[in-house]
């Protein structure tokens, strides 16, 4: 099975393990995160990424803020902290097409 992240528009996202879109959109209806009327569209994540997301994130109603945040976490990868001077130090970003960007969220 594979993560996948669903947006509901005004009320969020989620990111719930499934097998296909179809399974995921029903096991958030089921599970009563989200009406599965609300649904607006989704993706895959890319199995290279799943360890970047937290476990409490998994499997329940993700606000509009956490999911940007996480979806930006997705996009650009954790912060990293420099060697020399213990700063954090921005990567370079990492591309990801398998998810929607944060205006698609919304």
């Amino acid at each position: 099975m594979g993560l996948w992240m669903l947006s509901f528009g005004d009320r969020g996202a989620a990111i719930i393990e499934a097998e296909t879109m179809i399974h995921a959109r029903l096991r958030v209806a089921v599970n009563g995160l989200v009406r599965a009327s609300s649904f607006i569209g989704g993706c895959q994540i890319d199995p290279e990424f799943i360890p970047l997301i937290p476990d409490e994130s998994i499997g329940r109603k993700l606000s509009r803020e956490h999911s940007s945040e996480l979806l930006e976490l997705l996009k650009h990868g954790p912060p990293r902290r420099s060697a020399k001077s213990g700063r954090l130090a921005i990567g370079a970003p990492v591309q990801m097409l398998a998810l929607p960007g944060p205006a698609e969220l919304h």
